[in-house]
């Protein structure tokens, strides 16, 4: 540490330096969040709603931190959102001298308060922030933090004192880490006190309306008393001043009272006084036209004095209770037209003795109420519930007019109406409305919801929310928060046939002359597009413009574009979301499944997505609108249900049809062996951990052979050291004589969390695949052997392979040499084939077809031996020109046969949407009783006794009680359909794909792999055979 820290604003220069501060924060805020870099600061301020970043500066180095913005949840209030030191400069009064200087920064503007949040726990800093002003507010859910010293320092009464006392030093309110103030009718007093070589100072202020309620110094005492800080509109009550005189010397005095909101205060006074004096005077409480919210400032009766010339401002907060609080509310059940329901109506006595009321609704066209008028008498702020019985008449917005009548004590009776709504949706109907808290539109059951207090946009379906929503818009640079308090100047809904529009229209005082509107057009299906139009007045100063659209998306169980991957982000918890980057989106959209209605969510791809605090927003580079021009910025669409299929909305998004192929779905973290995912090893081996998401390796990682191929391999990662891609070259792997599969494992235990990734790895011999031709009358039997398994096939029996051993062992059952009838086949070849509706296997026979070795390559490089069918379709009237090729290849010394259909079209018709299949007849074991198949259920299906059949979820095993071996049947999940059909005589495996193939075309179907291992795989254990594809020479 050098001799003096300096505190200085944030320039880019800082941020190499700032990022190495929050990185070695990070245990300081429970250890989570991403690592920063230079890139990440820039990028964070840029698109920053900040005023000012003050930073403390060791030489050269960041050690502090202190964000300075406008406070969105309370008028003329400042804010900290962020207040940070570097752990190895506490305790050395950095924290002190960055709060102070935001103190300052809010004189220097005028504002009279400044805020900040922290957390109960915070030992050390809560006492440094009540030195430095602060005020620790009552509060069940947070921890907020009220600084008064700007206004009393700006206070021209106060400031001869100010001149005697330092504020921050002669401070002697007790600091104790635990909330502030003391109650007395209701209101809540901080209290601030000074004192120093026999002065002192005391000032009380009143927590709601942020204002002075009481003054004392060594010249004179000032106080307020009211009755009550909740007062019930509609009545005159008392105000009284008293004015202490402690100088001997004359004290003037001038009183005048000014209206606040809802509070009517006409009032002047003025006098000498030589001791002590009481004014006394009234004010009106006036009915609010929406309910106060805790962030509020509550209305004051306010007065300004001079007190010997020199200005003190009065303010005590009063909350206008209604006599009678009521709230209409529907039951969980949705309504039904015609048919009998109930509401429930909550009513609370606001005042504080006992009172009587009459209510009464209005006829509404919307519901039909057997009883209008309802009579209740309630104890000094007592509650009770009436229920209200009513029949739907048709769905939408009721929005009734509530006639009350209040008697209370020797009171006058009062009279007021009141508006008491619910939104009754159904399927149909199309429909707007305002309440209090927010505009909204309905569309069927789907609703779009603009509320007033902070402009956030939220969708719902019935009463379920939805995981996307927006926060209020932000003109910029540099990007101004005034619309997240400030209300929309007109709102309007607009039916459009079939849609309901939302259109709202803002002013912007931060951008003189700039009119912001927003378009959102709701349909009956939940599809959703909003817009914004962006007009500039006549006279408004011409700059370049930006919007940014804060987006705030539950990223569990989404499906993002990062990278050029399809990443499935699957259950990750909030602190890990964060680590999912705007910048590594390759495309302009994201889905999430979430768990009723998935939500598909996309921009244009015109615009930019960026990092915000704890989202994404959509930035519109906008450009210089000219005066009296008009801008229309590109869509934003979100599908909320309209959309079951990912794929599918990903189409709508980037305007580009489906690949025929559905891409692969990758998870976060990612186990890859071999060259970029190729499970068929031979030589050295490659084992990749790979992590799709920004957050580097912290922990270790460790990779081991189930087989004990090779020793365990570790890696110990610092986050530091930013490592996303954690590879192992294992040299001396052990291939052995046997070609048993491996199981590979990596192990990532981090600083809170251990999870495993295993993937099947396939040794391969340097043996060649043995290729045996069997001539008989009829042709000839070709057959491919690896060592391991072996399969043959004969054309003249029939376009299957019929044949399928494995350590000697038949695992296929089939009706080879001769084709026969079983059960309601006729005739039936069994083996492995396929299957296309229209085609039955009688016409197939009779067709010609031919069979012979094959060669093939794959796209990791994996060279496949193995056998060829290709039939000719000739004879049959709907498929004759088809051509179909069925293959099965195998590698050297693997227990893996790879099974896939080729089909060539030249019928001179497209064939779409026809079903094909490929079909196995397996053979566990000689004895059919003795069989067993499991799917993607953990439970076991006997074969034999009965019939049934399982879903796979890529993977279908099928066994013997009496051994270990089992085969595995594996297809692509995402682009095909596996399951398995038994009865007392076959067990069938199935593997459906959809068919698209135009005339003149051809198209390669899915793979299947025929996998033998003696325990049962899952399918993320073998998926990586799904990397597996051919692309023949005339493809």
């Amino acid at each position: 540490m050098t001799n003096e820290i300096r505190i200085v604003e944030y320039a880019p220069e800082y941020a190499r330096s700032l990022a190495e501060m929050w990185n070695l924060s990070r245990d300081s805020w429970g250890g989570g969040g991403p690592m920063r870099t230079e890139q990440t600061i820039i990028a964070e301020h840029e698109s920053a709603s900040l005023l000012n970043v003050f930073l403390a500066v060791d030489g050269k180095e960041v050690v502090g931190y202190c964000s300075y913005s406008k406070y969105p949840n309370a008028e003329q209030t400042m804010y900290i959102p962020l207040l940070n030191v570097r752990p190895d400069y506490h305790s050395k009064k950095i924290g002190k001298s960055l709060i102070l200087r935001a103190v300052q920064e809010t004189v220097t503007r005028g504002y009279p308060y400044l805020d900040l949040f922290t957390w109960a726990g915070n030992t050390k800093a809560v006492p440094m922030y009540k030195k430095c002003g602060f005020f620790w507010e009552k509060s069940d859910n947070y921890t907020h933090m009220m600084n008064f010293m700007p206004l009393l320092l700006q206070m021209e009464a106060l400031q001869p004192y100010f001149d005697q006392l330092d504020w921050y030093v002669d401070g002697t309110r007790e600091l104790a880490v635990k909330p502030d103030g003391e109650e007395h009718a209701g209101f809540d007093l901080l209290t601030y006190t000074w004192a120093n070589r026999g002065q002192a100072m005391r000032i009380d202020f009143e927590k709601s309306a942020r204002g002075i309620n009481r003054v004392e110094t060594d010249d004179f005492l000032i106080t307020t008393e009211i009755e009550h800080h909740e007062l019930v509109f509609g009545s005159r009550y008392k105000v009284r001043y008293e004015i202490v005189n402690k100088s001997g010397k004359p004290l003037h005095y001038k009183m005048t009272g000014s209206d606040d909101k809802e509070i009517q205060f006409t009032a002047e006074a003025q006098g000498e006084v030589s001791e002590r004096t009481v004014v006394e005077e009234q004010f009106v409480v006036n009915q609010p036209a929406s309910p106060y919210s805790q962030w509020d400032i509550r209305p004051a009766v306010t007065s300004e004095w001079l007190i010997n010339g020199r200005k003190l401002l009065l303010r005590t907060g009063i909350t206008p209770k209604k006599p009678l609080k009521l709230r209409l509310q529907k039951s969980q059940h949705r309504s039904v037209i015609g048919v009998p329901n109930q509401l429930t109506l909550s009513l609370e006595n606001q005042y504080r003795e006992p009172a009587a009321f009459t209510i009464t609704f209005e006829e509404n066209s919307l519901l039909t109420l057997p009883r209008h008028s309802f009579q209740v008498s309630l104890p000094a702020s007592g509650r009770c519930t009436v229920p209200i019985d009513y029949s739907l008449q048709q769905f939408g917005f009721y929005n009734a007019s509530i006639k009350v009548e209040a008697a209370c004590g020797q009171a006058e009776a009062l009279s007021f109406s009141e508006k008491a709504h619910v939104l009754l949706k159904g399927y149909s109907g199309i429909y707007g409305g305002e309440t209090e808290d927010e505009w909204f539109v309905a569309n069927g059951a789907y609703s779009l919801h603009l509320y007033k207090k902070n402009n956030d946009f939220r969708m719902n379906y019935f009463d379920q929310g939805s995981p996307v929503s927006w926060g209020c818009p932000k003109l910029g640079k540099p990007y101004s928060q005034e619309f997240s308090t400030k209300q929309a100047a007109h709102v309007e809904w607009v039916q459009d046939n079939e849609t309901i529009q939302l259109k709202a229209v803002y002013h912007s005082e931060d951008f003189p002359g700039v009119e912001l509107t927003l378009i959102t057009k709701l349909q009956a299906n939940g599809f959703v597009q909003r817009h914004y139009e962006i007009e500039r007045g006549q006279h408004a100063e011409q700059s370049p413009l930006y919007l940014q659209q804060p987006l705030y998306c539950s990223l569990t169980n989404s499906i993002l574009p990062l990278n050029d991957k399809i990443i499935e982000a699957g259950n990750r918890s909030s602190a890990e979301e964060a680590v999912w980057k705007a910048q590594n989106f390759s495309e302009n959209w994201l889905f999430i499944n979430s768990e009723k209605l998935p939500v598909g969510v996309c921009w244009h791809s015109g615009v930019k997505l960026i990092d915000t605090n704890y989202s994404f927003s959509i930035e519109y580079s906008i450009g210089n609108v000219a005066s009296g021009e008009r801008a229309v910025l590109p869509p934003m669409h979100v599908a909320f249900g309209t959309y079951t299929d990912w794929l599918e909305f990903r189409s709508f998004a980037t305007g580009k049809q489906d690949n025929p192929v559905r891409p692969a779905l990758t998870a976060p973290i990612e186990l890859v062996i071999g060259n970029e995912g190729n499970p068929f090893v031979q030589g050295a081996v490659t084992v990749t951990l790979l992590k799709h998401d920004t957050a580097p390796f912290a922990g270790e990682v460790e990779v081991s052979s189930r087989q004990e191929r090779f020793a365990p391999l570790r890696l110990q990662c610092e986050e530091s050291d930013g490592i996303n891609k954690a590879g192992f070259e294992i040299a001396g792997y052990r291939y052995g004589q046997e070609a048993a599969i491996d199981l590979v494992t990596a192990r990532y235990r981090s600083t809170s969390t251990l999870t495993e990734y295993t993937k099947a790895v396939f040794p391969r011999s340097a043996a060649a695949v043995e290729q045996i031709r069997y001539p008989h009358e009829s042709g000839q039997l070709l057959a491919v052997d690896n060592g391991v398994v072996k399969i043959a096939a004969d054309p003249s029996f029939g376009n299957v392979f019929h044949s399928l051993t494995y350590k000697g062992r038949e695992w296929l059952s089939s009706s080879y040499p001769v084709p026969g009838p079983m059960l309601w086949w006729n005739p039936w070849h069994g083996g492995i084939g396929i299957e296309i509706n229209g085609l039955s296997a009688r016409n197939l026979y009779e067709e010609s077809r031919e069979a012979e070795f094959v060669e093939l390559t794959d796209g990791f490089g994996n060279t496949w031996s193995g056998i060829r069918i290709r039939t000719t379709v000739q004879q049959h009237q709907d498929y004759r020109g088809l051509t179909i090729e069925q293959y099965a290849l195998l590698q050297p010394g693997t227990a893996v046969v790879c099974g896939w259909n080729r089909l060539i079209n030249k019928t001179g018709k497209a064939l779409y949407n026809e079903g094909v299949s490929a079909a196995a007849y397996v053979l566990p074991d000689d004895r059919h009783d003795e069989s067993w198949v499991s799917g993607k259920d953990k439970d076991i299906f006997c074969c034999g006794a009965g019939q049934g059949g399982y879903q796979g979820d890529g993977v279908i095993r099928f066994g013997s009680h009496r051994s270990e071996d089992r085969l595995h049947i594996v297809n692509h999940p995402a682009r095909s359909e596996g399951a398995m059909y038994s009865n007392n005589t076959v067990i069938g495996y199935y593997c459906k794909q959809a068919l698209w193939l135009s005339d003149g075309e051809s198209l390669t179907l899915e793979p299947q792999f025929y996998v033998f291992h003696n325990q049962d795989l899952k399918i993320a254990e073998l998926n990586g055979l799904n990397g597996i594809s051919f692309r023949l020479n005339d493809q």
